[in-house]
């Protein structure tokens, strides 16, 4: 686990913090106002998203196997105390 979290962005309102290395999500209010800001179209913005979930059920996966190795180790640390 080289780097367990990193925080980047600027001080406005619509910046989002990032956590181990992936952006969290942004609420799409208006998907029409959506694509016009950020300059996409429909097939590239869906493709763009769908790329990003599949960045988020990494990070998932990879904490639930943390966790599990953690629920491992928590009777042996439990007893040693």
């Amino acid at each position: 686990m080289a780097s367990s979290s990193s925080t980047s962005g600027s001080a406005s309102g619509s910046a989002v913090t990032e956590r181990r290395g992936i952006p969290g999500a942004q609420f799409v209010e208006d998907v029409q106002t959506y694509l016009t800001q950020s300059g996409l179209d429909v097939g590239s913005a869906l493709a763009f998203l769908q790329e990003r979930l599949q960045q988020y059920k990494v990070v998932e996966m990879k904490l639930l196997a943390q966790q599990r190795d953690l629920q491992v180790l928590f009777p042996y640390t439990s007893n040693t105390l």
